[in-house]
């Protein structure tokens, strides 16, 4: 794909001069990539997707502006400036708006493949390929890989704004995920694993396929269980499946409102000492990789938690003016049609030095937690919960039986105070890494 963003950002600064505008921010974005999924072990779609689109932001008088397109014709582009020009007449003046003055150097260390534009049809094929054929071979009780998809992306980023800043990047990106199907004489589950990578060499199908089988045979004979009170182990996918709600917790604008749990609690103890969390832009294990933020802010490694202590907030140039603290360089566009707000890179956990196997011998008896239903209704204000899950029975640290049926209530952040140890093995689940997490009591009721 060739770089065309420097030259599409020219043309709109050139409408922009015309026009005499003279505070502003150009943002061009280019996408191409493919997808494959196949069913039962046949390929049923491939499809090659590709876009390009700007948005600006103008600012006047302390007040701002935003338009957006994916039309870069000089006559689209002056109907959009004068959109965004005409819209700071209706919002009131704020002294936080401003666009960044960042002139760090960016780190050497880019996140695209080099090799991306040589993988071939067949390369992307013998990913699918390989997860099912090793799902099925891994054990016979494993029946069917009823979907397997295979997605690759590359993106090209321009930001541009009158204070001076000028950045360009480019970043890869590979998703695969897979449901696999076991089976026996008495039951049969099914299970479902994703991941997600910056580089196509970093993508172990081998491996997912033997995840992915092994994750659908653990439930092979689940039981309903009427309840239980005690401790438990969250797997590190689980775990990083409950950072995506906790981030919220961190935000400057949910700070400021007074919506997240965390307000007022910075510098205080307020989580277990066993848990650091932390922003990383760098972990190339995620798939939030980046050299900047979506207003050209360098990136950089934030420690929001430090063993159990809550060191700081995520921010953007707007959060970072109006709280006066320093830009965390957090600002994201979920898409083109929305102006940045405060997000997460990548999300972890740091790692503790127990094995699974270590954490597993803790508990005389325990149940350890595998999966999750239900994530979405987390609330993400006040942390509260109440969630299906599968797991099995552990006694003296080997598995006893698979349950089912299962549901989990509590609060996610006293849940996070309760952590008596955490495992030394990260697990991705996209921007979000999680590590087994022992628990002292949690309560879970039958359905």
């Amino acid at each position: 794909m060739h770089n065309t963003g420097d030259a599409c950002a020219q043309k709109i600064k050139d409408r922009l001069a015309i026009k005499g505008v003279a505070d502003f921010e150009v943002f061009v974005q280019e996408r191409q990539g493919t997808t494959l999924e196949s069913h039962d072990g046949h390929l049923r779609l491939f499809e090659k997707k590709q876009s390009r689109a700007w948005a600006i932001r103008l600012q006047r008088n302390a007040r701002e502006g935003f338009s957006y397109g994916s039309d870069f014709s000089s006559a689209a582009i002056d109907q959009s400036i004068k959109t965004a020009w005409d819209a700071m007449d209706c919002y009131t003046p704020d002294e936080n708006h401003g666009f960044s003055s960042d002139n760090r150097a960016l780190e050497p260390q880019p996140f695209f493949d080099e090799h991306f534009e040589a993988l071939t049809l067949s390369d992307k094929k013998q990913i699918i390929s390989k997860i099912t054929q090793t799902a099925l071979n891994h054990d016979e009780r494993v029946t069917a890989v009823k979907q397997a998809r295979y997605e690759d992306e590359q993106e090209v980023t321009f930001i541009e704004n009158s204070n001076g800043l000028k950045r360009s990047q480019q970043r890869t990106l590979f998703d695969v995920s897979a449901i696999a199907i076991a089976k026996d004489q008495l039951s049969e589950e099914m299970a479902q694993r994703f991941t997600a990578r910056m580089y196509y060499s970093d993508i172990d199908p081998v491996h997912f396929g033997k995840v992915l089988a092994e994750s659908a045979l653990e439930q092979l004979g689940a039981h309903r269980c009427k309840g239980y009170d005690g401790p438990v182990v969250l797997r590190g996918h689980v775990m990083a499946t409950l950072l995506r709600y906790w981030s919220t917790s961190f935000f400057a604008d949910s700070i400021h409102a007074g919506t997240s749990y965390l307000s007022g609690k910075q510098g205080q103890l307020v989580y277990s000492p066993s848990l650091t969390l932390v922003d990383d832009p760098y972990n190339r294990q995620g798939s939030g990789c980046s050299l900047f933020d979506d207003e050209g802010v360098a990136t950089h490694r934030t420690e929001l938690v430090t063993q159990g202590v809550v060191t700081r907030f995520m921010t953007n140039e707007y959060w970072a003016r109006k709280l006066r603290t320093s830009n965390t360089g957090n600002a994201k566009r979920l898409n083109i049609t929305q102006r940045p707000s405060v997000h997460a890179h990548n999300l972890l956990l740091t790692p503790g030095t127990m094995t699974q196997e270590q954490l597993y011998s803790q508990l005389d008896s325990g149940v350890v937690v595998t999966n999750l239903l239900g994530a979405h209704t987390i609330n993400s204000v006040n942390g509260d919960f109440s969630l299906g899950i599968a797991g099995v029975f552990i006694q003296n640290g080997r598995v006893k039986q698979a349950l089912r049926s299962l549901v989990l209530s509590g609060n996610l952040h006293k849940l996070f105070a309760n952590v008596h140890a955490v495992g030394s093995e990260q697990q991705f689940e996209g921007r979000y890494g999680g590590v087994s997490a022992l628990i002292d009591r949690a309560v879970l009721t039958g359905r």
